[in-house]
């Protein structure tokens, strides 16, 4: 499908995603509006990511170009560079996206015209061995975070799915000779330079688990964002059965789990530091955010 001229580019990194990619491409195929290219940058994948991209190109405006690097900055710069839209989407291939999703975007850039660089609430992917519970801890301990970053100096999003203008990225690209919270870096030098970062709450896209299921960590993970939240709003902790499972203040809480590159835990671990030197005016402010997430969610 082509189009002349979109309004948005959407950058997918992949490296080996011939399971997940098809699904993020099948979304944005069946999108309301169709006002974008898409352009997957692959990193010399050994499987059919390729392959199973360009099955799409009848129902997507759609280029793959091949990265001579495996190096989700360098691609990301990449696919940037050729975007040929005033707006570019940068995009995790595991995401999953409702089929209202750019028309959303559409949307609110209308309402908010003077955001430079922003990031959408999340839900979570259903996996039928994972509670509701366990997703609805997940999916309120990012958002919080990022309500609660954009209201800080050095703002954090989820690098799953980040919009910025591409007035901007001709100043600005991502840190290349970062491993990860490449994202936070990216968005905190764009803020610090005086662009208007902004989260919106509508439309969401589906955050996939695969990372934390990956380090066998799940339980893990929602517990730590349960009483994350919990701890925020005041909850008492006096018994052992929530020492044991969630120390608060113990470091060593982190080390039955490879956390080391994991973004994922490492939001986490920016949260509970967040909470727990937080000055009781943003603390109120937090859980003020905490309940709007919550009633508006429900």
């Amino acid at each position: 499908m082509a189009v002349r001229k979109p309004q948005f580019s959407i950058v997918i990194p992949t490296l080996n995603e011939e399971k997940y990619l098809p699904q993020l491409l099948e979304d944005l195929a069946e999108q309301t509006e169709h006002n974008f290219e898409v352009i997957v940058v692959d990193a010399h994948s050994d499987d059919a990511t390729i392959e199973n991209a360009q099955k799409f190109s009848p129902r997507l405006s759609l280029t793959v170009l091949n990265s001579p690097k495996r190096n989700v900055s360098h691609q990301r710069n990449l696919g940037a560079a050729k975007a040929r839209a005033p707006w570019v989407l940068f995009m995790d291939a595991d995401d999953e996206l409702p089929s209202y999703f750019v028309q959303g975007i559409s949307y609110q850039l209308e309402k908010k015209p003077e955001t430079d660089v922003f990031t959408c609430w999340v839900d979570v992917v259903e996996d039928a061995n994972s509670s509701i519970d366990v997703n609805r801890s997940i999916r309120h301990a990012v958002n919080l975070f990022m309500e609660m970053g954009a209201l800080l100096p050095n703002p954090q999003a989820l690098g799953g799915f980040i919009g910025c203008r591409k007035s901007v990225l001709k100043k600005h690209s991502f840190d290349e000779t970062q491993s990860f919270l490449e994202d936070g870096m990216f968005i905190r030098e764009l803020v610090q330079a005086g662009s208007v970062f902004t989260v919106f709450r509508e439309p969401k896209w589906f955050f996939s688990l695969r990372r934390i299921k990956k380090e066998g960590s799940i339980k893990l993970f929602s517990s730590m964002a349960t009483y994350q939240i919990k701890y925020l709003m005041g909850g008492d902790f006096s018994k052992k059965d929530s020492t044991k499972l969630y120390p608060m203040l113990g470091g060593s809480y982190y080390d039955d789990v490879d956390t080391t590159n994991n973004p994922d835990f490492l939001l986490l671990k920016k949260m509970q530091q967040f909470i727990v030197s937080a000055p009781e005016k943003q603390l109120a402010q937090a859980k003020r955010l905490l309940q709007k997430i919550k009633d508006y969610e429900f």
